[in-house]
């Protein structure tokens, strides 16, 4: 949105009419960046991760290692290994989790970025009454652009909190986020679990 707004109507006008260019500026930011933090911050699906961590150290013990080598070798297994079949089924809600908290950080970027571009406006149309005072001659309309100012400044607060506690959600959020991707990447990929070879062998080669 780009300020076009005849100081001198304004400050002639109604308050309504100031409250109104106000309003429009601000009102969808504001109740975006509210409607974001009233969501549950995303964290740590702890029982999935300790779930997937204990399959990947079970697929790479000492006692699972002949089992392995005899699939690797002639494609049977004594027993049926169903921790291959687990971790893709757990590794596939892993990146599921990770997409929507990709989303997520997307999401709070954009409010930020909403929030910026809007006070960016704010400041714009503040020195717009400020620029204006030094030609006006009637004393009533240059307190109504002091008041007018000092209402500009307690929005660009209002913004300011918001933003504040959107970077925080976005520094967690991204914390969460190194979390999730460290694990992934732990992960062997869905053909190598079907595969007839075993990626843990190959990798101890």
């Amino acid at each position: 949105m780009s300020i076009r707004v005849n100081i001198e109507a304004i400050l002639k006008s109604r308050d309504e009419v100031f409250k109104s260019i106000l309003l429009k500026i601000t009102s969808k930011v504001i109740q975006n960046a509210k409607s974001e933090l009233k969501t549950e911050c995303c964290s740590v699906d702890q029982l999935l991760f300790d779930a997937i961590i204990l399959i990947l150290k079970n697929l790479e013990s000492e006692e699972s290692y002949i089992s392995r080598l005899l699939y690797r070798l002639f494609g049977f297994e004594f027993k049926e290994n169903v921790q291959r079949r687990q971790l893709i089924i757990l590794g596939s809600e892993l990146k599921s989790q990770y997409m929507a908290l990709r989303r997520d950080i997307d999401r709070v970027k954009v409010n930020l970025e909403n929030i910026s571009h809007t006070a960016s406006l704010l400041q714009k149309l503040k020195k717009a009454f400020r620029d204006k005072i030094l030609f006006l001659s009637d004393r009533g309309l240059v307190e109504k652009a002091n008041f007018y100012m000092d209402r500009i400044d307690r929005k660009m607060d209002e913004l300011a909190r918001y933003g504040r506690e959107l970077d925080d959600r976005l520094s967690t959020l991204e914390k969460v986020e190194r979390e999730y991707k460290s694990l992934i990447r732990k992960i062997p990929r869905y053909h190598e679990l079907n595969s007839r070879s075993d990626p843990i062998l190959e990798n101890k080669k």
